[in-house]
């Protein structure tokens, strides 16, 4: 007989004969365990039936009968084994049951629990992708030993597809950043459909070349809750400055390779209340919030957290799912880029005159764009949960609303280059079931000029289909056009709402233009109060600070506020004759906008 039933490399072995994925088989497993615990049962091995010194010993039992056990305390490699008689034929012994020893023959390498996976495809999966099946790598094989996914949501795969390794990447700025993309389930094998929920910009922890095998955790920016423990072994990774794995073209190895779904933990859903009133949320180490509401037979979701080039509290996506207690969520839109805005200022004085105008804060680095250095950074996050402090921790729930304060400090584009921080800008956003209510409040720490103050911005992919700005130019709901605004403030000084619709249901960003600096102040005749960003820039933008020739001078101390918002909901939710109804909280009060034309808007 041997001396196991089945051995364990072949039960967690990741394919089967044939090259097949195999899953470990619980029943195989616990055989396996038994037979094991057996062994030790026999207390220091007392209930075999010889032991001997060496291996050489051993053939003075040659001709015992079946299942006659012998115990060597040294194989040659300095581990023991035991060896059972498989027949009454002489020397007719059993492979070896090592049970001690650090060391294997020479030339061999011993497994351990770190090193069990090292030139296997586990803990990924290779799968076919798209109508191809991808070759392995060096890395994915050797250099991945293990793999937690914390937070996974039912119906999905996650695909590790790109380690850096310190190669030169146009606004990344960390050594080992990674790309992980996410995939519907359903469909798989014919789409390569799928979105990133980590990728080149965002935080990474250092890899230790020098620190042996050790585990990083790489959190998700986008998906609240969504960490990644990725165990890595550097002996594994080629020269730094040489990309490891990139998996993101078709024909490139590890691109249609998952991570094995055994390695996925799922998160808890907060359940969803039959009532259109409750918000469900998940919170999470971080500041990453998830919150979300039931709209007619659909939910909305929004995800919130530092995001974006500075790293700066802000909204990060919307998603949808049909209503149901354990919902399925499909991403409408995500990405690093701002919907709190930027802005454009000046420094009175001590600012280098040399250095070209550009947006600081948001997701704008000293580049202009997402590059270069960092403009902005946050001194305040907190939240808030039915108007109590709550820690960011792991917890899911539901209440009435949830609140963020958040304070950031923006420098001003001629001090990008000493880094002076020269005011504050305050949000308080207000989550409640159909949307957000923004407050902000700007401060001046030292003489300023502002140029342009942009207002609730709003990210418009997966709602581009129609669009109706209240009060504006455009009586009638027209085809979604970025090029368009709501004509001159001079013409039309009640454009205060840009509604879109399209088969997502209806998305909504809207200013007050009866609160503070919401009344035009800062806005010169010839702008419009809410414009699309133009043919190659879907968002849309209102505006607080704009088109005042060489800007808005505020002295130190002095600043301004401003509130709006944000509103979502399922589609065809307006009542008959209508074109459109928005649900909304101003200044703490629920409020419903009912609107035949862009002329024609009543507030509730």
């Amino acid at each position: 007989m041997d001396v196991w039933t089945k051995r364990g490399a072949d039960i967690v072995a990741p394919t089967d004969a044939a090259g097949n994925p195999r899953k470990i088989i619980n029943g195989e497993m616990q055989t396996w365990m038994t037979e094991v615990e057996r062994l030790f049962d026999m207390g220091a091995f007392n209930s075999v039936d010889a032991k001997v010194s060496d291996i050489a010993g051993r053939a003075a039992y040659d001709d015992e009968p079946t299942d006659f056990m012998v115990l060597v305390l040294d194989t040659g490699d300095g581990r023991a084994a035991v060896y059972a008689k498989l027949s009454s034929l002489s020397a007719d012994w059993s492979d070896p049951a090592y049970v001690t020893g650090p060391e294997g023959p020479p030339g061999v390498q011993v497994d351990d629990a770190l090193t069990v996976n090292r030139g296997k495809p586990f803990p990924n999966r290779i799968m076919t992708r798209n109508g191809y099946t991808s070759e392995g790598s060096a890395f994915l094989n050797s250099g991945i030993l293990a793999v937690r996914v914390v937070g996974a949501e039912y119906g999905k795969y996650y695909s590790i597809h790109y380690q850096k390794n310190g190669a030169v990447i146009p606004g990344s700025s960390y050594d080992y950043a990674w790309v992980i993309r996410r995939y519907d389930i359903a469909g798989f094998e014919t789409s390569s459909a799928n979105d990133r929920v980590v990728t080149f910009t965002d935080p990474a922890p250092d890899i230790d070349l020098a620190g042996g095998i050790q585990t990083v955790r790489v959190v998700s920016p986008r998906v609240d809750g969504l960490e990644f423990f990725i165990t890595v072994d550097p002996a594994h990774l080629p020269a730094f400055g040489t990309v490891a794995l990139n998996g993101l073209i078709d024909d490139r190895p590890g691109a249609s390779w998952i991570i094995d779904p055994s390695n996925y933990f799922y998160s808890n859903q907060a359940s969803v209340a039959d009532g259109t009133g409750a918000l469900s949320y998940s919170i999470s180490a971080g500041g990453m919030v998830s919150a979300y509401w039931r709209s007619g037979d659909y939910l909305y979701r929004i995800r919130f957290g530092p995001n974006g080039f500075n790293d700066l509290p802000n909204i990060i996506g919307v998603d949808r799912a049909s209503y149901s207690t354990e919902p399925v969520w499909t991403e409408i839109n995500t990405g690093s880029t701002d919907w709190l805005t930027p802005m454009t200022v000046e420094a009175v004085n001590n600012g280098n005159p040399s250095l070209p105008m550009a947006y600081s804060g948001g997701n704008h680095g000293s580049n202009g764009g997402g590059g270069g250095s960092q403009t902005a950074r946050n001194t305040f996050y907190r939240l808030l949960i039915d108007g109590q402090p709550q820690p960011f921790s792991a917890v899911v729930g539901s209440c009435s609303k949830i609140t963020l304060i958040i304070i950031n400090e923006l420098m001003a584009y001629n001090t990008f280059d000493t880094e002076r921080y020269v005011l504050s800008q305050t949000f308080s956003l207000d989550i409640f079931p159909g949307g957000i209510e923004l407050h902000s409040d700007v401060k001046a720490y030292e003489d300023i000029r502002l140029k342009r103050e942009n207002g609730p911005q709003m990210v418009t992919t997966g709602f581009q289909g129609t669009q109706l700005i209240y009060g504006g130019q455009e009586d009638a709901r027209v085809a979604f056009d970025a090029t368009a605004d709501s004509g001159p403030k001079s013409a039309n000084p009640d454009a205060w709402a840009l509604v879109l619709q399209s088969a997502n249901g209806q998305q909504v960003s809207w200013m007050d233009r009866a609160y503070e600096a919401g009344d035009g102040r800062y806005v010169g005749a010839a702008e419009a109060f809410i414009r699309g960003g133009g043919a190659s820039n879907t968002k849309w933008y209102h505006a607080v600070v704009s088109g005042m020739g060489a800007g808005v001078e505020f002295l130190a101390g002095e600043g301004y506020k401003w509130r709006g918002g944000y509103a979502w909901q399922a589609p065809d939710q307006q009542p008959t004759g209508y074109d459109s109804m928005v649900v909304l909280r101003k200044g703490g009060r629920d409020m419903v906008a009912l609107a035949k034309s862009a002329s024609e808007v009543s507030l509730f």
